[in-house]
């Protein structure tokens, strides 16, 4: 009798067990939504108003999701400041797992780069196909710009881009500005950018993917100058810097001052996230 009750009540919590599971893992699941008109990429979240966006808590960002049969796009802001990091410095890297995995295989490191203008055009020639000579000389106007670029990398930061997108594809891109409070991101990339590294990393509509965001720490050049500056700090007998930091500032690894701390022990926050999300496709 007690084995028969004792069996009864274990049946019975696996299937609670295994009804919340069911439960979390819809929870968790974000729905892309198919693109539907026209999306400019261009920092601003205009194009995606009246979607639905979700919320990481944790870092209080807003993240949405679009996608047509070509490409993938994401929206990403941060409505506080703090959780910024070193992201100008550091870029913002989505890490793609078509396996449905948390797991670093390749990604895409966004970065904000300062380009010539011959290499602006020949950037943008790649991506758009050829300018009008007018077009060009507009651009050999000024000699150097700011471009937004992402490169396919590995899960130990390698650029794999020439492999990756062999001349056939465009390449990824983001645009950021300010809105209000927030910093608004806005990033596309082709869905068959992983195709050629592996083809088990294929992403096609009405699939589902796992996507990683990643930003923030420090540069291999923060690392050298942190250490640099740790080096002559230890020789003048100091256990110290100059220039005060607040407990807000110290999580954003600045100083007083503006600039960065790098005698801080931990130095600026790398934050990161994981997200399943179900690639739309046209009704």
């Amino acid at each position: 009798m007690i084995n028969k009750i004792f069996t009864r009540t274990l049946l019975l919590s696996l299937f609670v067990l295994a009804v919340c599971l069911a439960g979390f893992s819809n929870e968790e699941t974000v729905a892309s939504a198919w693109r539907g008109s026209a999306i400019s990429i261009d920092g601003a979240d205009d194009d995606w108003a009246g979607d639905t966006l979700s919320f990481e808590k944790k870092f209080r960002v807003d993240y949405a999701f679009k996608n047509d049969a070509e490409n993938l796009f994401v929206l990403f802001v941060f409505k506080d400041p703090l959780f910024l990091s070193t992201i100008k410095d550091t870029g913002m890297t989505l890490w793609i797992n078509a396996a449905g995995k948390k797991k670093k295989k390749y990604g895409i490191a966004f970065k904000m780069i300062n380009v010539s203008a011959k290499n602006l055009i020949s950037l943008i020639e790649k991506q758009k196909g050829p300018l009008p000579e007018a077009e060009k000389n507009r651009i050999r106007s000024q000699p150097n710009y700011t471009f937004y670029q992402g490169d396919v990398v590995d899960k130990k930061g390698n650029i794999l881009t020439a492999n990756a997108l062999g001349g056939e594809l465009p390449m990824p891109v983001y645009k950021s500005q300010p809105k209000q409070k927030m910093m608004v991101y806005e990033f596309v990339m082709p869905l068959r950018i992983l195709e050629k590294l592996s083809a088990k990393e294929k992403m096609e509509p009405g699939k589902k993917v796992t996507v990683g965001f990643e930003w923030g720490g420090l540069t291999e050049r923060m690392k050298a100058q942190r250490m640099e500056r740790l080096r002559k700090s230890a020789e003048r007998g100091s256990g110290s810097e100059a220039g005060a930091t607040s407990s807000r500032e110290r999580e954003m690894g600045r100083r007083s001052d503006g600039e960065l701390d790098l005698s801080l022990k931990k130095g600026p926050k790398k934050y990161s996230f994981w997200v399943d999300v179900a690639l739309a496709q046209k009704d």
